[in-house]
């Protein structure tokens, strides 16, 4: 087996598949390589591709018409990135890769005709995105109720390790503090806990 379908073969697991359906289906994807900076898709551009990141870090974000930008999610080894869609829509966001990436690209009239046939596929896509979502909705949620402490606390349960391999800038902004903000909280959780019961 090789490494697309080894990959495949794990971001399926759970789903019964034939190794024929299996092969066939991870047939439909190529690699593609991004190094760092480069864009899978920009905002108001038309693409007809979608994949999965096999490795590497990338973002999507969506910035104001002065340039800010936010970042809205990280998507790392089996997230899924697209355009849109619909069908002659155009991208609402920017996918860029933080650092060089590998994603299997495949385009997405072939993957939905597969899909037509293979309920069990059908699914575990309409699962993946709602759950992509829903991770948004959860985000915004978490940006509104949570302190900056508290939103970074679980910024490092949604993505762990990940504070090591990015540079904090994009976490800082994801976070919607200041990369300064950050720090100061970083070695605020750093800092041991004193014992108030020691003399």
């Amino acid at each position: 087996m090789d490494t697309k379908e080894q990959f495949f073969k794990e971001l399926t697991n759970g789903i019964s598949l034939s190794v024929q359906d299996l092969n066939y289906f991870s047939d439909l994807f190529s690699a593609k390589q991004y190094c760092e900076k480069n864009y899978f898709i920009r905002v108001n551009s038309l693409t007809n591709s979608c994949g999965f990141v096999y490795n590497g870090i990338m973002r999507s974000y969506i910035s104001d018409n002065e340039g800010k930008e936010a970042n809205l999610r990280f998507i790392q080894k089996y997230g899924f990135i697209s355009g849109s869609f619909a069908k002659g829509a155009s991208s609402s966001m920017n996918i860029q890769s933080l650092i060089d990436s590998e994603v299997f690209i495949a385009n997405w009239n072939s993957v939905s005709d597969f899909l037509k046939s293979h309920k069990t596929l059908r699914i575990f896509f309409n699962d993946l995105l709602a759950s992509g979502h829903q991770n948004i909705i959860q985000r915004l949620s978490v940006y509104l109720r949570n302190d900056a402490k508290e939103r970074y606390e679980l910024f490092l349960h949604e993505y762990p390790n990940l504070i090591n391999q990015i540079p904090h800038y994009h976490v800082a902004n994801f976070l919607g503090i200041t990369p300064i903000q950050l720090s100061r909280i970083r070695q605020k959780i750093a800092q041991p806990k004193t014992d108030i019961n020691k003399c």
